[in-house]
């Protein structure tokens, strides 16, 4: 078995295991939401519920982050823009940044908010958009600027961040806060790496670890979130509608890009089936160099006699 086989049945154990250790995860915060949530200070209700959630959470962190143990070194994961990773996947979130620049540009004209911070977020959410946007429909652009909208579109999801931090209306270590600010976190994380696949320098391991991360922090928020919005006795604001709708579209993102995650060609296996071929090269000819040798010494002897 060579080594690219060996990475083929390891990613598909991984992948089954991170998929099927978020759905429990994402089970129990929806079922803490929905009975063993308090509103008022927004905590979840001290139950052994709670933390066997919270065990589901960290336990699944481990293992996403165990790529860097199962895989060697010189794993190698297909690029973005090979066949084997639809074009598709990047139109989803580019469709919940446009929502959410719609969201935050409703906030600024319709509702007269000229914070420079609403200002900031409409326009790299917009430059978001259109990162992924082109990567969907392959725009034929050099790898600089792809590279530039890539680091651009990092502002974005760390903007959001910065405003959920101060955001003093909402309980400082709230679960929400909390899922929401490491995951986007991790999803700036990711984008930096994502523009390291157009330099052939990115860092597979970790691309394949903080694709769990993502798909399971972005999925218990998108739930704790949603029944929150629907349980509440307050209208639902709608910048958390539009934040939990960019928060769907990446967990969605981070699953297909999962699912869709493939081992690259193992070039070290190539390079040893070479090095054996032309050896084996090496030993027939110098087999027929012997050969010819013996039957030239054979009639010199001849003659002489």
């Amino acid at each position: 078995m060579n080594t690219h086989t060996k990475h083929e049945r390891f990613l598909s154990v991984y992948k089954i295991i991170i998929i099927a250790l978020t759905v429990v995860s994402s089970g129990l915060c929806a079922i803490c939401t929905a009975f063993f949530f308090d509103y008022s200070p927004g905590y979840f209700k001290d139950t052994a519920l709670r933390y066997a959630f919270l065990a589901a959470v960290a336990i699944t962190c481990i293992c996403s982050l165990s790529s860097f143990l199962i895989f060697k070194k010189s794993f190698k994961l297909n690029s973005p823009d090979s066949p084997s990773s639809p074009e598709f996947i990047f139109s989803i979130p580019a469709c919940g940044f446009l929502f959410y620049t719609i969201s935050v540009a409703s906030h600024i004209f319709i509702g007269g908010n000229n914070s420079p911070m609403l200002f900031a977020q409409a326009l790299f959410s917009i430059v978001s958009f259109i990162y992924f946007l082109s990567l969907s429909i392959n725009i034929k652009a050099s790898a600089s600027i792809k590279t530039l909208l890539g680091l651009s579109s990092i502002i974005a999801p760390v903007l959001i961040v910065a405003k959920s931090y101060f955001d003093y209306y909402s309980v400082m270590n709230s679960p929400e806060k909390t899922l929401l600010q490491i995951c986007l976190v991790a999803f700036a994380l990711y984008i930096i790496n994502e523009v390291r696949f157009l330099w052939g320098e990115a860092y597979h391991r970790l691309h394949l670890a903080l694709s769990g991360i993502i798909f399971l922090l972005s999925t218990c928020y998108t739930l704790h979130k949603l029944l929150i919005i629907i349980n509440s006795d307050q209208v639902a604001n709608a910048e958390d509608i539009a934040l939990c709708a960019l928060m769907a579209t990446i967990a969605a993102y981070a699953l297909l890009r999962i699912l869709f995650a493939a081992p690259a060609e193992d070039e070290e296996s190539n390079n040893d089936t070479d090095s054996q071929s032309q050896e084996s090269i090496c030993d027939s000819t110098s087999d027929e160099c012997l050969n010819n040798e013996i039957s030239q010494e054979i009639p010199d002897q001849s003659t002489d006699i």
